[in-house]
């Protein structure tokens, strides 16, 4: 079950990077609203050609417009720390 479904969301990633990269191909806009930190890493990919982890890292601030609770608790938990 766990393979099937891992499969199915493949898939689906996968025909949305086809779709995406058609609309672009085609020089065609596509209102879909990216999280900047996926666009982040994304321009870091295309920047450097190559799917090294060193460059791929997010900042603890890229996480605030995925979801705010976590990153409020992240930041909560980094302020103990100091």
């Amino acid at each position: 079950k766990d393979s099937l479904s891992r499969s199915l969301v493949l898939n689906m990633f996968k025909n949305t990077g086809r779709f995406i990269g058609k609309a672009l191909e085609d020089n065609r806009l596509i209102d879909l609203p990216f999280s900047l930190a996926l666009i982040k890493l994304l321009l870091t990919v295309s920047s450097t050609n190559d799917v090294d982890s060193k460059n791929l890292l997010l900042d603890i601030n890229d996480y605030q417009d995925i979801d705010a609770s976590l990153f409020s608790s992240i930041k909560s938990i980094f302020s103990l720390r100091d």
